[in-house]
């Protein structure tokens, strides 16, 4: 019994330290991953913008140039 409970406070620290890492590591994985998720999201954005710019500029010029016609 009293070895028993020896290899519980020996180990103890030990496994709170490995949960501990344990936890900071998946916090920060999720924090890199919601970094990621976030510049794909502005990329997209941006992209989708610049996709709507040109086109509502492509259309400007052709109306342009249909009604110099």
């Amino acid at each position: 019994m009293h070895l028993a409970m020896l290899i519980l406070i020996v180990t103890s620290p030990v496994a709170y330290i490995r949960s501990s890492l344990t936890a900071l590591t998946q916090c920060f994985l999720v924090s890199v991953r919601i970094a990621v998720l976030a510049l794909m999201f502005i990329e997209r954005t941006v992209f989708i913008e610049v996709k709507i710019a040109t086109k509502l500029a492509v259309r400007l010029v052709f109306f342009g140039y249909v009604c110099c016609l």
